[in-house]
């Protein structure tokens, strides 16, 4: 997913959460309030409050996904090891790789990391080929190439 539709998504998820989640409470506290038969306006409100808490599960695990993508602070060479293309899966117009690089991270002895990753046609990737990475320091295993 590309940054500007993420934040998109993450805006909208927790837009309707916070909503789903008022309306929700609103509608069980109703019945409360109203005399008469009033389950239906609970059951809905139930629902909506449910509704309310997935989307907003949806906002955090997206926005923990973008903070795990900010830890990458650290930029070093790599060799790519292996680079398997899946030809039966595209996103777009990115083609879905899954590559293995060799590089040394700065806290430890250098290393092969295995990730899948969305490319760009232009950009494909072949095994012994020099690439820049960026990584989060605490898990070289979070790299992302450098596409510059």
């Amino acid at each position: 997913m590309s940054e500007p539709t993420s934040i998109v998504v993450r805006l909208m998820a927790a837009i309707w959460s916070v909503l789903l989640l008022v309306a929700g409470v609103v509608l069980l506290i109703l019945p409360l309030v109203l005399s008469g038969d009033r389950m239906g306006l609970a059951t809905g409100g139930a629902a909506m409050v449910a509704l309310g808490l997935a989307a907003a599960l949806t906002a955090w695990l997206l926005h923990r996904r973008v903070i795990k993508r900010l830890r990458r602070t650290e930029r070093a060479p790599a060799e790519v090891v292996d680079a398997h293309l899946h030809t039966m899966t595209r996103i777009g117009a990115m083609l879905t790789y899954t590559v293995t690089v060799r590089f040394a991270p700065l806290a430890g002895a250098e290393g092969e990391f295995t990730r899948r990753l969305l490319v760009r046609p232009t950009r494909p990737f072949e095994a012994g080929k020099g690439i820049e990475v960026l990584y989060d320091p605490r898990d070289p295993g979070n790299f992302a190439p450098v596409l510059s």
